[in-house]
């Protein structure tokens, strides 16, 4: 598995580049829990990349913000593939016919 870093802009077109760990994937469950309105796992791609990144620079202590001051600051939270290891780039292709695929058929 690629490590992913996530580049965050803000609406003043400052970026700053984050790397969320393992706790901050748990804290948004665990907030996706307490505000039951925000609905299903499943229906917060977008929020989960957000709140990592959230997440990640407060625990890191460089942003006070709460989460909704924050994200009202945030003009896109992108993906950053740090890792260079092409090898990773097959992992993509499991369950899609590609080489590393090792579905069992009958």
């Amino acid at each position: 598995m690629s490590n992913k870093n996530f580049t965050v802009t803000y609406v003043d077109d400052t970026t700053v580049e984050v790397r969320p760990l393992l706790v901050d994937t748990l804290a948004f469950e665990s907030t996706l829990r307490k505000n039951k309105s925000w609905g299903d796992l499943k229906d917060n791609a977008l929020k989960i990349t957000a709140f990592r990144a959230w997440s990640a620079l407060h625990r890191e202590g460089r942003t006070a913000l709460t989460w909704d001051e924050w994200s009202a600051t945030v003009v896109a939270v992108e993906s950053v593939d740090t890792d260079d290891d092409d090898a990773d780039d097959l992992a993509g292709t499991v369950g899609k016919g590609g080489s590393s695929d090792h579905t069992m058929s009958s």
